[in-house]
C-alpha cells in the first residue's frame, strides 16, 4: 500500500504532460502511486500515459468517459490506495520534494487535514487574466 496516491486526470494535455509525469516520477519521496485518468483525450496524451504506466509500476492508467475534471478526479480517488491523496493537473510541474515536504508537514501537524503549495503562473497574463488573478489569490493564503 503506497503512502500517497497522486490523482492526475488528463484531457488533451499535449506537450506539457510528459514533463508533469516526469516531475512526479522523480520525486524524492518514492512511496506513492500515480493514478492517471484519461478523460477522452484525442491527442498524444494517452500514448504518453501508456508509456509511463508500462515502464513504472507506480503509474496506473484509468479511463473516465464522462467529461470533466471532477468526474475524472473522483474515478481516480475511488481507486486510490494511499493513506494520503495528492492532486495534480496535467500541465503542472511538481518540484522534487513536493510530496516529501507536504507529507512531513501533515505528519507533524495532526490538526491539519489539507495542504497545498504556491503556484507559479506560466501563461500569458493578458490572454488568461482570470487565471492569473486566481493564481495570485491562491498564493495569498499562507495558513
Amino acid at each position: 500500500m503506497p503512502t500517497v496516491s497522486v490523482i492526475l486526470p488528463f484531457y488533451n494535455a499535449g506537450k506539457n504532460f510528459y514533463q508533469a509525469l516526469q516531475s512526479i516520477a522523480c520525486q524524492s519521496f518514492k512511496d506513492f502511486e500515480c493514478i492517471l485518468i484519461n478523460n477522452n483525450s484525442e491527442d498524444e496524451s494517452l500514448d504518453i500515459a501508456k508509456t509511463f504506466s508500462q515502464k513504472d509500476s507506480r503509474f496506473l492508467l484509468l479511463e473516465e468517459t464522462k467529461q470533466g475534471v471532477s468526474y475524472a478526479s473522483n474515478t481516480g480517488s475511488k481507486r486510490a490506495k494511499g493513506e494520503f491523496i495528492a492532486r495534480m493537473d496535467a500541465d503542472d510541474y511538481a518540484y522534487p520534494n513536493r510530496l516529501k515536504n507536504q507529507l512531513e508537514f501533515l505528519n507533524s501537524h495532526s490538526d491539519i487535514g489539507v495542504v497545498s503549495g504556491h503556484v507559479e503562473f506560466g501563461g500569458n497574463k493578458v490572454k488568461a487574466a482570470g487565471l492569473a488573478r486566481y493564481t495570485e489569490w491562491t498564493n495569498s493564503f499562507l495558513s
